[in-house]
């Protein structure tokens, strides 16, 4: 049953695109220590700080559990915690935009329950492999979908009428990569563009320069020519004034 339910909305997946909130992963914090498995490329120790804002959150409501989301621009995190130990889930499959708290306990205890022993041996270095992590998807999927058929959640059932309702899985990961490849592309032709624009910049002022090299070469010309022309001018004052100077006769 849970196989053709499964079956049955990766069919939807296909039908209905939803590439909203897109998560990543699986990370496991333990004293506000980010761990990170890696995705599609994304760095998620970019969220350390916003994670641990939420962590600190929830050690000040002092509860034993407590479900908090950070929604970014490209992923939601789920963070859990059952006493010491904090959790946070990073799919790759996207959750429903707003789980039920009782929807989000039962797959904290199932993952608690499927990596008790690496939670348990955790340490600062410590995460959740991605292999480990596969195993985990069919069930977190029968979870969601359940979650999407929960008629005691308005919030869902409002989003059912709309066709931004089904999470992703394959469908979504190709788009992230296809998106991250286009993100490249732009990111490269940026970087082109900012390398012609430093280059047209240096031209510029090359021309500049060559331009006041110039100036200045004609300028110092006709400088020069005006003080020989001045030199020259004074020359003949010189000479026609000597010419009316009266000559001193030596002869007796």
């Amino acid at each position: 049953m849970a196989e053709e339910k499964i079956a049955l909305i990766q069919k939807n997946y296909n039908e209905l695109e939803y590439d909203d909130n897109i998560l990543y992963g699986g990370i496991v914090i333990k004293y506000q220590h980010v761990c990170e498995t890696v995705i599609e490329g994304q760095d998620l120790n970019k969220q350390k700080s916003a994670v641990e804002k939420i962590i600190g959150q929830l050690k000040r409501k002092e509860e034993q559990e407590q479900v908090k989301s950070f929604e970014g621009q490209t992923r939601t995190i789920y963070v859990l915690q059952n006493g010491l130990i904090t959790v946070i889930l990073v799919c790759n499959i996207r959750f429903p935009p707003k789980l039920a708290f009782a929807t989000m306990k039962n797959i904290y205890s199932f993952f608690y329950s499927t990596f008790k022993k690496t939670i348990d041996g955790l340490n600062s270095h410590s995460f959740v492999n991605i292999e480990e992590f596969d195993s985990f998807r069919p069930k977190l999927l029968d979870f969601i979908m359940k979650a999407n058929n929960d008629e005691t959640d308005e919030t869902r059932v409002l989003r059912k009428k709309t066709k931004n309702f089904y999470t992703t899985t394959e469908v979504s990961v190709r788009k992230i990569g296809e998106r991250g490849k286009k993100v490249a592309d732009l990111e490269k032709q940026a970087d082109t563009m900012k390398q012609a624009s430093s280059d047209l910049s240096a031209s510029a002022v090359d021309v500049r320069n060559l331009q006041r090299c110039k100036y200045w070469k004609r300028k110092s010309i006709v400088i020069i020519l005006l003080v020989v022309l001045v030199l020259g001018i004074i020359g003949i004052i010189i000479g026609v004034c000597f010419q009316f100077i009266p000559r001193g006769n030596n002869s007796r």
